[in-house]
Order: structure tokens, then C-alpha cells, then sequence
């Protein structure tokens, strides 16, 4: 019996050893070996890039594997994040770069970050027309221009023919007014127009001229054959005129283009408006207004004008009221602006004249005749503009003005005294000026 035993433990171990020999790298399960080499596990299966669904499950290996240097370690794989178990084997995306500070649309900034900025920051959206409302101001500087035929023939000197007075004989002086604009912004409109309405009062001081002649002997100067201007020594007259417009306008102005986002050295974002022309155009309703007066003097030295005189008086009214339209075209820089605006319309002139004639302060002759005629009304300006800031603005311009069928009181002289004189309202009136103002907007 021990025999037996014996020989079976001595078969048990030399099965294991013959074992061990065939196979000396092989580890058993649960026991490490320090000398055993470690195995990489296979490659992972791929993902189907067509069916994304449809992923192959990774079979797990239980093999042990080394660390591997960085330098040669492969990227990860991205965590499970499918609700079915399934391993997606992208990699994970890059992240984005972001600025070294944040964008702000208005930057406030003192003057060191100004400096190491590309450019300021004038944006289309708070440095031009940023407001609700604006208000124009215009100190004007006009000369109405007298004009260049038409000289009616007033009074003439018996002693020597040809000699004789004219009308517009004399040029009118500069004279000072104020235009006046008030605006409403209404809306912006999908194509970035703002849409306002405003109303433009323009008025003018009084233009003045005056003249005279005086005749080479005693009594020579004749006007016609009106008791009291006839056979005088000396004739002048004073004419007078005043201008005054009232407009109501609707007005559709474009904005200039997406301002641009601009880096500076120091990472700072700069918000920079788009060079560009910008353009509106305006309807509305105009109300013009022309007064003039021509006073006729006749008198004869050392005599009284109760004892011999004579006076004819010429008042004439124009009352324009049409509709207009107009354009303005501006192309703006960083700080300043410039460009045109044109302005015109179809007008109902109801004008009237008012004839007085007294000889020796006694009324002689009076009429007073109306007419309702067509007539035009155009104005053209060039300007030029400097930001001083956002809200305010500096502005400088020409300016012309022409208004055709208008009644002019020299015109409508008439030594006939016929009953009812007709009404000349064939007159062309010319405003050449300048002007200088300023805009607020807020």
C-alpha cells in the first residue's frame, strides 16, 4: 500500500514539472509572474461610418499591458454615450479658441487701451444717427439775385432821351435768416431704413433795394402821364421782399453697412463702422410764402408833398402750396460727411396785387386782382459735416433756392390804370446763400 502511494506522487510531480518545462512563460490564472512579458491587447473593432447604429460590441481582454510613453500613446476613445450599450469609438472634438477677453459691442476704454488699439470705436450703430430724435439748427447768409433782363422802365428824363429809371437797377444786399428742422424716428424697417417724419421752417430778413434819378433841369421826369409822378425833379423807389417756407416731410434714410469686428495687438475687439454712402429720400407737402412791396415816389424840390407829389404802391402776396419730393446723398468718413440734397415740387400760386396810387396824399386809383396759377419750387444744396460726438454735429453748406411763377411787385407796375390790371406772375426768384448750423441727436 505505501508502494502504491509512492509511486502516485512521484507521477503527479513529474507530470507537473514535464508541464512546466513545455511552457515555462505561461502564467497561471490568479498567480504574476515578474518575469513574463506583457502582451498589447488587439486592435479595437472599427465603427460602421455609414450606419453609426449598427456598432460591434469589443470583446474584453483580461491580458495585463504596460504603460505607454506618451510620446507614442494613441488617442482615446471617446466614454459610452449611447443609451444602447454601444461604444462610440470617435474622438472627441476640439475645443474652441476664445478670445483673451470678451466681445463687447461698445467698448469703454481710457486712453492707454485706445492707443494699442487698429481703430476707434465708431460704429454705425451709436456714433451716426444713434437717437430717436434730432433737431437741425442753420444760421443762413442769403443774396436773391436780381434778374438779368426784364428791367422795366419806371420814369424818363424829357431833357435827354435815353435817360431814364429801371426796376432791379440795383442789386439786393446779403441778408441773414435761420433754418430750422425737427425729426422723429419712427421705425427701422427689415432693410435697416429708418423711416421719420419732420417738419423745416426756413425764413429770410427782409431783402431791400433802392434807387432814384434825378432829372437835369426843372420838372423833366415823366412816369407815364399819373398826376403827381409827371414832370417831376426827382423819382426813386424801395422795394421789398421777404421769403418764408414751412415743410412737412416723410423721409426713408438707409444706414451704412454691418460694422466690421477688428482685433487689436493686445487681443482687445474693436467695433469699426464700413465706409459707405448712405441715401434718403423725402415726400411732403411745402407751404412758400413770397411778400413784396414797390413804393413809386415822385417829388418836386421845395414843394410839399400835399401841394405835389405822387405815390404808387404795389403790394404783391404768393401764397405756394404743393407737394414735394427729394433725395440726399452722403458719403461718410470716420469723423465727417459730406454730399448733396435736392428738393422739388408742383406748386398752386395764389397770388394777389394791390394797386394804391395818391396824388398830392389824396387816393387816386385802387385794385386789388387775384389769380390762381401753376409754379415751382426747387432747392439744391452741397454740405459738408463733422462729428463732434455722437449726439452732436457740426454742418456747413450751399445753398440755392429757385422758385418760378411767382408775382413780383415790379412787374405788376401798370401806369395805364386800366379797371382791372391783369396779374403778372411770370417772375423768377433766385436765393444763393451759405449756411452754418449744427444737429443734435437724441
Amino acid at each position: 500500500m505505501q508502494q502504491l502511494l509512492l509511486a502516485g506522487l512521484i507521477g503527479c510531480w513529474l507530470a507537473e514539472a514535464s508541464s512546466a518545462w513545455a511552457a515555462p512563460d505561461t502564467v497561471r490564472a490568479g498567480s504574476i509572474k515578474s518575469t513574463a512579458q506583457p502582451t498589447r491587447a488587439a486592435s479595437t473593432d472599427t465603427v460602421n461610418t455609414y450606419n453609426p447604429t449598427l456598432l460591434a460590441r469589443r470583446q474584453p481582454q483580461p491580458i495585463m499591458a504596460e504603460e505607454i510613453p506618451p510620446a507614442h500613446r494613441e488617442p482615446e476613445l471617446a466614454p459610452m454615450n449611447s443609451s444602447n450599450g454601444s461604444l462610440l469609438d470617435d474622438f472627441a472634438p476640439p475645443k474652441p479658441i476664445l478670445p483673451a477677453s470678451p466681445l463687447v459691442e461698445n467698448p469703454i476704454m481710457d486712453d492707454a487701451d485706445l492707443a494699442n488699439m487698429p481703430a476707434e470705436p465708431w460704429s454705425s450703430g451709436s456714433w451716426f444717427r444713434s437717437g430717436s430724435h434730432y433737431a437741425e439748427v442753420d444760421f443762413l447768409v442769403f443774396e436773391r439775385q436780381r434778374p438779368k433782363r426784364r428791367r422795366e422802365v419806371i420814369a424818363t428824363d424829357l431833357a435827354i432821351p435815353g435817360r431814364g429809371l429801371s426796376t432791379y437797377n440795383t442789386t439786393f444786399g446779403n441778408e441773414a435768416g435761420v433754418r430750422a428742422t425737427l425729426g422723429q424716428n419712427l421705425f427701422r424697417d427689415y432693410l435697416n431704413r429708418d423711416h421719420s417724419v419732420e417738419a423745416t421752417f426756413t425764413g429770410v430778413n427782409q431783402f431791400q433795394s433802392d434807387d432814384g434819378i434825378r432829372g437835369t433841369v426843372a420838372n423833366s421826369l415823366t412816369t407815364a402821364g399819373i398826376v403827381g409822378l409827371n414832370f417831376s425833379d426827382t423819382v426813386t423807389y424801395n422795394h421789398t421782399s421777404n421769403f418764408l417756407s414751412y415743410e412737412a416731410n416723410y423721409r426713408i434714410r438707409t444706414r451704412l453697412e454691418r460694422d466690421r469686428m477688428l482685433m487689436g495687438p493686445d487681443g482687445s475687439w474693436t467695433r469699426q463702422y464700413t465706409h459707405g454712402h448712405t441715401f434718403s429720400v423725402l415726400i411732403g407737402l411745402r407751404h412758400v410764402t413770397i411778400d413784396e412791396e414797390f413804393l413809386l415816389l415822385g417829388r418836386r424840390d421845395n414843394v410839399l408833398e400835399s401841394t405835389y407829389g405822387g405815390n404808387y404802391r404795389v403790394h404783391a402776396e404768393n401764397d405756394l402750396l404743393g407737394a414735394q419730393i427729394g433725395g440726399e446723398l452722403r458719403s461718410q468718413y470716420e469723423t465727417w460727411s459730406w454730399g448733396v440734397l435736392g428738393k422739388a415740387g408742383a406748386y398752386v400760386n395764389f397770388s394777389e396785387v394791390n394797386h394804391l396810387v395818391t396824388s398830392a396824399t389824396v387816393p387816386i386809383y385802387g385794385a386789388q386782382p387775384a389769380l390762381q396759377d401753376s409754379a415751382f419750387v426747387g432747392e439744391f444744396r452741397v454740405f459738408g459735416a463733422y462729428n463732434l460726438s455722437p449726439n452732436w454735429t457740426l454742418r456747413s453748406s450751399f445753398d440755392m433756392i429757385g422758385i418760378a411763377g411767382s408775382a413780383q411787385a415790379p412787374y405788376n407796375v401798370d401806369f395805364n390804370l386800366s379797371p382791372e390790371p391783369d396779374v403778372n406772375n411770370h417772375g423768377f426768384v433766385m436765393l444763393i446763400g451759405m449756411s452754418f448750423g449744427m444737429e443734435f441727436v437724441w
